[in-house]
């Protein structure tokens, strides 16, 4: 068998470093300002321009409709090479724009990305702009993180980020001629200011404005907090964030994920109507491919956090990381596949990403796990794949889901 790479999607996360302090970020011991002791920073936590070769050789670039740089950690723009690494992908893909104006593909690849857009000039933000009007296709967008329509709402959530800064920022993106979406997490302390912030996006210069709810999934069926007891920031040292009031009414009361504090882990048991349910994969439906700053390919973003344990405050101290992610990959049963494939098996530091995507995992024991149960002896269910992509969390996240409205 053969993965069908045409037509994908290759979503990577260039770095796990950030400028920002996002309240609920994994980046940080939950509820603290402590970087999390799972994640790895600085020079060591990025992907090379080597790496970005392998990622798009040439199977990779005659098929590929678009590359999304994206993270659960890290944002991209402090990528310390940044500009070098656009030149690095167009460059590959137009090695090979013959083989993809005969597949009927553009010559160019569509370029996206997520960001706070916090950092650097005006001017390093004007060149990322006209390097994508130069060397890919129109289509392309940055989305920019907005979760309020002033500095001191944006910030109780995404702190440590000028809302003015991020503004600046955009209007110098956009004023090469490229796109922008405005992004907003909607939580019950801003969810008053969606319309006020639609008008800020329109007036200047957004083209879309979207807001984001799907995380709500992750959480729990009740409004939820975001705990921030040990966080230092004006206004909010003493109080948590409340995911928005308006989505608690879309919630089954009997669909809430059970956690224990001293097992970090779901109840299998408690979760059946996560777990036991047909599985179908929207991530591969999609054609995407999710690569972590570590370098791991997954067939999606919810795998790479195996490796990069979530912890509360409580399991400081308690465990090595490589105990805690080892008890994460085996009780939701990647263990299994792990111990029996190679060292690196699915490391873009090692094998071009073709010759990933052509493993055993993805082309024949993954798509079957997804018919099988928790405890088949045999390509087992991983248990994240019926919690994220099961038909109960499909229905929840058609109920969640609101499309990007045009705003110019």
């Amino acid at each position: 068998m053969h993965y069908d790479m045409f037509d994908a999607g290759i979503h990577i996360e260039l770095t796990s470093n950030c400028n920002s302090r996002c309240l609920d970020c994994n980046r940080y011991v939950r509820g603290t300002d402590i970087l999390n002791p799972h994640v790895t920073f600085g020079s060591k936590a990025i992907l090379t321009t080597k790496d970005i070769k392998r990622i798009f050789d040439e199977e990779t670039s005659s098929n590929a409709k678009y590359v999304m740089f994206s993270g659960t950690y890290g944002d991209a723009s402090l990528h310390p090479q940044f500009h070098t690494v656009l030149h690095t992908i167009a460059n590959q893909i137009e090695k090979v724009k013959d083989q993809r104006i005969k597949k009927g593909l553009d010559e160019k690849l569509i370029l996206m990305m997520e960001t706070n857009g916090g950092m650097h000039s005006d001017d390093w933000w004007i060149q990322f702009g006209n390097i994508v009007g130069e060397r890919f296709q129109k289509w392309s967008r940055v989305i920019f993180a907005l979760d309020g329509s002033d500095d001191e709402t944006h910030q109780m959530y995404r702190r440590g980020v000028p809302m003015q800064k991020v503004l600046q920022h955009a209007k110098a993106y956009m004023g090469t001629g490229q796109r922008a979406v405005w992004s907003f997490i909607e939580f019950a302390h801003n969810e008053h200011q969606v319309k006020k912030a639609k008008k800020i996006a329109a007036k200047n210069g957004f083209y879309q404005f979207k807001i984001r709810r799907s995380r709500l999934r992750n959480k729990t069926s009740v409004p939820q907090e975001i705990p921030n007891n040990l966080q230092k920031k004006k206004n909010i040292s003493s109080q948590s964030i409340n995911y928005t009031s308006n989505d608690s009414k879309l919630f089954d009361t009997t669909l809430t994920s059970n956690i224990s504090d001293d097992s970090m882990y779901f109840d299998k048991d408690y979760d059946k109507k996560f777990v036991n349910t047909d599985i179908k994969c929207e991530w591969r439906d999609k054609k995407q491919i999710s690569i972590d700053y570590t370098g791991r390919v997954w067939q999606c973003c919810y795998f790479s956090n195996f490796y990069h344990n979530p912890i509360d405050e409580i399991h400081l101290g308690r465990a090595s990381k490589e105990d805690l992610n080892k008890k994460s990959i085996d009780y939701e049963n990647l263990g299994y596949y792990v111990d029996t494939y190679e060292n690196n098996w699915n490391n873009i530091k090692y094998h071009t990403l073709s010759e990933v995507m052509n493993h055993k995992f993805f082309v024949e024991d993954l798509p079957d796990s997804w018919n099988n149960s928790l405890y088949d002896k045999n390509n087992p269910r991983i248990y994240r794949c019926g919690k994220f992509c099961g038909s109960n969390a499909r229905e929840l996240d058609k109920k969640l889901y609101k499309a990007p409205e045009n705003v110019n």
